[in-house]
């Protein structure tokens, strides 16, 4: 098997956390400025509410959201492709070993969280497995 190229793994991992940081600040952002703008818009007298500067507010928030909206979808898509990729390594190395470490019934968790073999027949195990397998 080969090694592992840890530089690559941290680098892929690092630009996947800034990836969440860089979304979920944006997101932060837009809500607390949004919701300040239009607090201090709907606290205004209605004779102080120009039309200029409603229709600015309105579409300075739209596109904001717009970019919200855009910045979502790339951002969900990137966190769908990193899943893809770590669902096809787990079946790749499934498929190298020949085993499922993660759904073997001869292993179970323990109350402290720790995996145990449980000891059981052979010949009760495969059966079982000849039946997934039709």
């Amino acid at each position: 098997m080969p090694e592992p190229k840890y530089d690559e793994i941290r680098q892929r991992i690092t630009e996947r956390y800034n990836n969440r940081i860089g979304f979920y600040s944006h997101l932060v952002a837009f809500l607390i400025i949004n919701g300040a703008a239009w607090g201090l818009w709907l606290g205004t007298p209605d004779y102080a509410r120009s039309g200029f500067l409603s229709v600015l507010l309105l579409l300075s928030s739209v596109g904001w959201l717009v970019g919200m909206v855009i910045h979502t979808l790339i951002y969900g898509m990137t966190e769908a492709r990193e899943r893809a990729i770590e669902r096809a390594i787990e079946a790749e190395r499934e498929w190298s070993t020949g085993e499922k470490p993660k759904r073997d019934p001869r292993v179970r968790l323990t109350v402290d969280g720790e995996l145990e073999a449980v000891v059981d027949d052979e010949n009760d195990y495969l059966p079982e497995r000849k039946r997934r397998q039709d």
